[in-house]
């Protein structure tokens, strides 16, 4: 068996470097498999360095088909070994969304990691997300509700920033103060789940038949659910699936998907009953439209 001396590391690492401006899948078409092999068997025997270079191939497509999750695993790897580069590749990827989740938090995380190696490119990435993180927040402050929004759900992800649902709501109450339907309907959910604001179901109705009554998909899903409960509004079979119904003829995938749920609780007449309720509710969201 080869050993992946650092010199060969090295040389490898210099190697991906040239081939970066191949198409992917090049190395690969031309069967050149004898280094992802060799690197995959020192990979899987602890080499933190062979580790980052696995990620490196599974991320590029040299020697192996593309696969950024597999990248991301091996990267990781490498990087809890203190690897500076796999440190900073898997931040990269937190960071633009590529093979993770996006997540800010965790980009910074592993940046900072390699950051304390003297990574320069780390240092550079981390100052751009703490910049636009910066002027997110001082668009919010100008009463953008985009803005507002976004820093909102960044809040109450503790994405890019301290986890924190009263920050959030505050954020997403300031949006719906504008009429912003999506504020309109993440306060409504904030009441319905008491997340950052005491649990208050005909706060959540009020919220959610607010921003349905001007069309919201979302919300007008979220305020059948409450009917279908029974939670801040009497409970009632039609009056959910009216509701229902109006917010998957806008395409709304949950709706869609629980339609037939919701009519296996309704007889005959309560069906046309809600077909009826919901013809009128369309319409009167129509009559609101500019």
């Amino acid at each position: 068996m080869k050993v992946l001396t650092h010199k060969r590391c090295s040389l490898l690492m210099t190697l991906f470097a040239l081939l970066s401006l191949l198409p992917t899948g090049a190395l690969a078409a031309d069967g050149d498999k004898e280094d992802f092999d060799i690197t995959k068997i020192h990979a899987s025997h602890g080499d933190a360095n062979a580790q980052y270079l696995l990620g490196l191939m599974y991320a590029t497509g040299k020697g192996t088909s593309q696969d950024l999750d597999k990248a991301a695993i091996w990267y990781k790897k490498s990087a809890e070994e203190g690897n500076a580069e796999a440190q900073y590749q898997l931040g990269s990827m937190f960071d633009r969304g590529k093979g993770q989740p996006q997540n800010f938090t965790k980009a910074l995380f592993w940046y900072n990691k390699a950051i304390e190696q003297g990574h320069t490119s780390a240092k550079a990435s981390a100052q751009k997300i703490e910049a636009d993180v910066a002027a997110l927040k001082s668009s919010a402050e100008q009463g953008k509700a985009d803005a507002q929004i976004t820093l909102g759900k960044m809040y109450s992800d503790g994405n890019g920033v301290p986890q924190d649902d009263v920050l959030a709501f505050s954020w997403y109450q300031k949006a719906a103060e504008q009429g912003d339907l999506r504020g309109e309907c993440n306060v409504g959910q904030s009441y319905a789940e008491g997340k950052g604001v005491t649990k208050d179901y005909a706060q959540a109705v009020a919220w959610y038949r607010k921003a349905a009554e001007q069309g919201d998909a979302e919300s007008q899903y979220r305020l059948g659910s409450m009917y279908h409960k029974g939670r801040g509004v009497p409970q009632s079979g039609v009056d959910a699936y009216a509701w229902l119904l109006v917010s998957a003829s806008q395409g709304y995938n949950v709706a869609i998907k629980n339609k037939d749920f919701a009519i296996s609780k309704l007889n005959a007449e309560q069906q046309a009953q809600a077909e009826a309720l919901a013809t009128e509710l369309q319409a009167m969201i129509d009559s609101k439209k500019p």
